[in-house]
């Protein structure tokens, strides 16, 4: 959730125009009507005569009592002309930031990973396709408003997203209107914008005259996230942070008895409003589609079928990255090696129960920490849990990805029968048949139950720099618009 809320948060940073020369923007930001957070936008020219655009912010949410702050930066610099110089991001979703740099050449882009003097380096290729940097598509977007265009689609790149160009469609909806703003009420002219990484979610811009963003709305899944123009002073004023994990809550057709224990389970899983996403079929989930809104899901605790070969022979389930540094020392601790009692499967289980052990403060107040930073904090909630879990895994020599989703809970947080989003790890281990299949690993769950059929998948992710923030926030347009029909358990 709270990947989805700072993705989004971030797209609309890059929408806040720099015209008329305001070079230096603040909006504060709102969830479901309450302050949240701040956002700042600032422009400016480099020694070198680049362009250079800043951005930061701050979102605060509830979870359970607990307080959790997602902070941001991000800083992109291009030639006047538009050509990629750099790009950097800095996130911080727990203790230590994790800042990736990115530097343009022509034969491609060189990205480095960091936290706490830790930093991985490679070199990927330059991104495909047509796209626009930053500040170049704000330009572009300004002088297409005032050539009078009714639609405006191009594509570009953030530091928040990677280097995955995302495309990006803006659709006048009508003549200005009034739109009050922190009590004012100025007028604005109402743009649809859709994005192609949150497919099915429209958001709307309200701009001044002068092309600038004056508001910005978005719904995840029933989530509203608002922006609103403001003085420094507004947007930075302290804020409760508004609770959020409750409102995620989903309650299902009917309990579960004993769900700890269920080993095959059949669900429909559908949405109350809007298409539902396509959901993962691997490891021990299976997913039938039945029409735009809904699809059946089996979970089978004790099978799973051989994985696809890409998957089998891809290096990002076995490198590490900032996220899963399956290098470092204090998570190579966690992988001890293979005895050959039980081989592989035994080895991953065994470190599934030493991951759980090893976490010793069980709580809600970390937001997403690296593997690393729980390997030497020894606390966090089921994300902590689960990268942990998939670093030592790589430590080991077993391909590892996660798994995001929902887990039935008898009570938890105030909430009872109920499924609340969830991650788990999912290992790259060889079946009876000797074929490589992924296998469910849950390490919040005792050491009698390395899983259960009460998880529903919904996002698969290797979590490398690229995919760290965006492959969560696929899971934005089913928050709160999850519907669950127990079919059957066992």
């Amino acid at each position: 959730m709270l990947a989805a809320l700072a993705m989004a948060l971030a797209a609309m940073g890059g929408r806040a125009s720099a015209a008329a020369g305001k070079d230096e923007r603040w909006y504060a930001v709102m969830l479901q009507g309450e302050r949240a957070g701040w956002m700042h936008e600032k422009q400016d020219a480099t020694a070198e005569g680049n362009l250079r655009l800043r951005s930061e912010m701050r979102l605060s949410v509830g979870r359970g009592g607990m307080s959790i702050s997602v902070e941001m930066l991000t800083e992109s610099v291009e030639t006047p002309k538009g050509a990629m110089v750099s790009m950097r991001s800095e996130q911080r979703l727990a203790a230590a930031p994790v800042v990736t740099t990115y530097r343009f050449t022509e034969e491609g882009v060189e990205v480095t990973e960091e936290q706490e003097g830790r930093s991985i380096t490679r070199t990927a290729p330059l991104p495909k396709g047509e796209w626009l940097a930053p500040i170049a598509a704000e330009r572009y977007v300004e002088e297409r408003v005032r050539a009078g265009a009714a639609e405006v689609a191009y594509s570009s790149i953030d530091a928040s997203g990677g280097l995955e160009p995302i495309a990006v469609k803006r659709t006048r909806k009508g003549g200005p209107e009034p739109v009050e703003v922190l009590g004012k009420v100025v007028p604005a002219t109402p743009w649809a914008v859709t994005q192609a990484m949150y497919p099915g979610v429209e958001s709307v811009d309200y701009l001044a005259d002068d092309g600038s963003l004056v508001r910005g709305e978005v719904r995840l899944g029933a989530i509203a996230l608002t922006v609103l123009a403001a003085d420094r002073e507004t947007a930075t004023a302290p804020a409760k942070a508004p609770e959020m994990m409750v409102s995620t809550f989903v309650h299902p057709s009917r309990a579960i008895a004993r769900p700890r224990e269920t080993g095959r389970a059949v669900y429909i899983v559908s949405m109350t409003e809007g298409e539902l996403p396509d959901l993962p079929s691997g490891g021990a989930q299976r997913v039938e589609r039945l029409d735009a809104r809904s699809a059946r899901v089996i979970v089978d605790a004790a099978r799973a079928p051989a994985a696809p070969e890409r998957e089998a022979s891809d290096r990002v389930f076995r490198e590490p990255s900032v996220m899963l540094d399956s290098a470092d020392p204090a998570v190579r601790a966690l992988a001890p090696p293979d005895d050959d009692a039980g081989g592989k499967p035994a080895q991953a289980e065994r470190i599934r129960r030493g991951v759980r052990r090893h976490i010793t403060a069980k709580t809600l107040d970390v937001g997403f920490a690296t593997a690393s930073e729980v390997a030497r904090t020894k606390q966090g909630d089921c994300t902590e849990h689960a990268v942990l879990l998939a670093a030592a895994l790589r430590s080991a020599g077993i391909p590892s990805r996660v798994a995001s989703g929902v887990i039935y809970v008898d009570q938890f947080a105030g909430g009872r029968e109920v499924f609340g989003f969830h991650m788990w790890t999912q290992a790259l281990l060889d079946g009876p048949d000797g074929r490589p299949r992924w296998v469910d690993l849950d390490a919040t769950l005792p050491d009698a139950t390395p899983f259960d059929a009460a998880h529903i998948a919904m996002v698969l992710s290797a979590l490398p720099a690229e995919e760290r923030m965006n492959s969560l926030a696929a899971l934005a347009p089913m928050l709160g618009r999850l519907a669950i029909e127990v079919v059957e358990t066992e």
